[in-house]
């Protein structure tokens, strides 16, 4: 059977999640939704030949929560008059979060926003860019705005990472970040503060 089940709705709606679109649309303010979802519904034969099929079919997109179903009625020669669904849409950002177990989530991206915004906005484009991987580092996201304003302060300092005095920050932990620092810093240093000579994480 080809017609759209919620799990394929669901599915339409975890690839926007996947792609980190719903998270980047936090920061840039894109308007994702109301977004209509791709759905295939019963033709009219397979209506009179899979009547019973197709009417529970249609009770259980009806039934989906955080997902707005809209109905076509039609009268066919042998069944009289009926509805099917139509079209489905998702109407706001709380109703695909609700809709794929993502609130949670969510949520944490937008604390990373209000800290990045008050600390660095520069990284705010880093943010929409890549929202997933600031998801994976929620955790560790405050100390690396912190390393981050110490490097500010301090544009090439000249010494070894275990000279790093930033509290609560060790070596081993902008070792083990080099890479996404990299990343951040060229977005916030000043080309004056970048070594033009040192590319990539192993020269950090």
């Amino acid at each position: 059977m080809s017609w759209t089940t919620t799990a394929d709705l669901c599915a339409q709606v975890r690839k926007l999640w996947d792609r980190g679109e719903i998270l980047a649309a936090f920061v840039t303010g894109q308007a994702l939704f109301p977004r209509r979802l791709v759905l295939k519904a019963p033709a009219s034969a397979e209506m009179a030949e899979r009547f019973d099929q197709a009417r529970a079919w249609s009770a259980e997109l009806r039934a989906m929560t955080h997902c707005r179903v809209e109905m076509r009625e039609f009268r066919h020669r042998i069944l009289g008059a009926n509805a099917l669904p139509r079209e489905a849409w998702i109407d706001t950002a709380d109703d695909a979060l609700a809709l794929i177990g993502k609130q949670r989530d969510a949520a944490r991206f937008t604390a990373l926003i209000d800290l990045t915004r008050k600390h660095q906005p520069q990284l705010l484009a880093w943010l929409a860019k890549r929202p997933l991987r600031a998801l994976e580092l929620a955790n560790e996201w405050s100390r690396l705005l912190e390393i981050i304003l110490w490097l500010q302060a301090h544009p090439r300092p000249g010494v070894y990472l275990r000279q790093v005095d930033i509290p609560g920050v060790h070596s081993k932990f902008i070792e083990a970040h080099r890479g996404v620092l990299v990343e951040l810093l060229d977005s916030v240093l000043s080309s004056a503060a970048i070594d033009p000579a040192a590319s990539g994480a192993s020269q950090f």
